[in-house]
């Protein structure tokens, strides 16, 4: 089955010169002044922009912060409060129980 003939393809009408006036695009249009493409970028996206600058500056790993906890953990003295834990542990049950039965 033909969809197109090879005659009427936008590319065959437009090399044929075929083309109705009104289709035809005013060739002088983008040349004037006055014409050129414009982009606003509100303030809220310029602040955006540089916020986005900032952390990608910042250093991917916070070498001190690993330097510290690789030094407690060789030498064996890394605490680990079970008590802590299961605080949070169920702080975030709590807090993940509220949010989908307000979500739902």
């Amino acid at each position: 089955m033909k969809i197109r003939d090879k005659k009427t393809t936008p590319v065959a009408v437009a090399q044929s010169g075929k083309v109705d006036a009104g289709a035809r695009m005013d060739q002088g249009a983008a040349a004037r002044p006055g014409n050129a493409d414009r982009v606003d970028i509100s303030a809220g996206a310029r602040e955006l922009s540089k916020a986005r600058k900032l952390i990608d500056a910042l250093p991917e790993v916070r070498a001190e912060k690993v330097d510290g906890v690789k030094g407690v953990l060789q030498n064996g003295t890394y605490a680990i409060d079970p008590d802590a834990v299961a605080v949070r542990i169920i702080e975030r049950a709590i807090t993940d129980a509220v949010y989908a039965r307000n979500k739902g």
